[in-house]
């Protein structure tokens, strides 16, 4: 007697505990996932939603749509999670609209099936792993033929700190004639966030792009490359990215090839972060959740217009570093480097509106001051400057907005 008992006592608390369990990754995923939610919708650009809600213990369901606040398109995310004692796994599909279109993009405008996404968050360590996949298909109409061989993307990591990776598989358009080919793109992104700092880096690369003329020659590009990164720190908001190409042909013949990287620094982190939140605080203040027309970005951008101010303070500084261009078919081999800064002192005393004040007396290109040289000129463009066939250097100047030419004042180019 005493024994079954005892042994009722056990199945009783096993049961118990496993209950305890699964309320318990039931609860950390909706908590995690309403974090995520939370994350996206300060941003500011975007309204975030949720749609029929259904929580369980054992299975919860439910669809996420985002809404751009700043475009003109709405993705709608139903998903139903399976939640076990150490994991959940979460399954769904994507569903695009665009341009206000009622017609959803995958099914509707296009005939392909929406893509399709899966993923499991571990309870324990609170880490996540999805994929998220789209099917190949073709299309072909009056307008022209479109054959796309499928994506995937992978997304991995923890609240705070995400790493985005995937591919996009080669695809083409053909439209009177003429044919463009878009060859595999690789993608390697990363995310990571904080109260006040946040860090992303990216990498794109493409094999090639290729357009065949109906009534001209080819032009091909190889190995197309893309680096950048944006690090917001405790003084300042930095961006830095570098374009490469490998090659690109005329007519199966070599012409250019050549790489630019860039850079931005000395934004006001703390005015940074102001017009984020401000920014945040006007689009949650509309009446509506659709887009902003012209006159509605116009006045916002003037309400705005203190904060955007703030963060030229620190007197930002753009830098080439460098600019490398080579051309076998026209003759040319540049290395330009150099910076531009804008003085942000007494920035108070400038108004958006000033920018399009004419070049003559326009108060935003008067705080302009920089340095830039190209290397060893060719001969035909010092000629076309009209300096000596033998000039080696080209050291172009910016002061106070004039520029110059090695040392000869030029009529403005703005």
């Amino acid at each position: 007697m005493r024994k079954g008992r005892l042994l009722v006592s056990v199945v009783v608390l096993l049961g118990a505990g496993y209950l305890v369990a699964q309320a318990y990754s039931s609860a950390i995923f909706e908590r995690e996932l309403s974090r995520a939610l939370d994350d996206l919708d300060a941003r500011g650009d975007l309204h975030v939603q949720r749609d029929e809600l259904e929580r369980g213990w054992f299975v919860s369901r439910g669809e996420v749509q985002l809404t751009a606040l700043l475009d003109d398109w709405q993705l709608s995310l139903p998903y139903i999670a399976h939640h076990g004692l150490l994991a959940t796994r979460i399954e769904g599909e994507l569903q695009l609209q665009l341009d206000g279109d009622e017609d959803t993009l995958f099914g509707e405008r296009l005939p392909a099936s929406p893509p399709r996404w899966h993923g499991e968050y571990q309870t324990l360590s609170q880490t996540f792993e999805g994929r998220l996949d789209m099917a190949p298909f073709e299309f072909s109409d009056e307008r022209g033929d479109v054959d796309f061989a499928g994506l995937a993307l992978r997304v991995s990591g923890e609240h705070g700190d995400l790493a985005l990776t995937g591919s996009v598989a080669p695809w083409s358009l053909s439209v009177d004639g003429e044919r463009l080919e878009v060859g595999p793109l690789q993608l390697d992104s990363q995310y990571r966030y904080g109260d006040d700092d946040f860090l992303q880096r990216d990498e794109l690369q493409l094999a090639y792009l290729r357009l065949t003329q109906a009534n001209g020659p080819e032009i091909a590009l190889q190995a197309l490359g893309y680096r950048g990164e944006v690090r917001l720190g405790s003084d300042e908001l930095t961006l830095a990215g570098r374009l490469s190409l490998g090659e690109m042909t005329l007519a199966e013949q070599p012409a250019l090839s050549g790489e630019l990287a860039l850079g931005v620094s000395r934004l006001n982190a703390d005015a940074v972060r102001t017009l984020s939140r401000e920014l945040q605080t006007a689009l949650a203040a509309r009446d509506s959740q659709a887009p902003l027309d012209a006159t509605e970005a116009e006045a916002l951008a003037m309400s705005l217009e203190p904060y955007v101010l703030a963060t030229l303070v620190d007197s930002p500084r753009l830098t080439i570093e460098p600019l490398r261009v080579e051309s076998p078919m026209f003759g040319v081999d540049a290395h330009v480097e150099g910076d531009l800064v804008f003085d942000g002192d007494d920035i108070d005393s400038l108004s958006l509106a000033d920018l399009e004040v004419a070049a003559d007396a326009n108060p935003w290109l008067a705080r302009l001051d920089g340095h830039f040289v190209w290397r060893d000129l060719p001969r035909f463009v010092a000629l076309q400057l009209g300096l000596p066939l033998d000039t080696q250097d080209l050291e172009i100047r910016v002061e106070a907005g004039e520029l110059s030419i090695n040392g000869e004042p030029l009529p403005p180019l703005w």
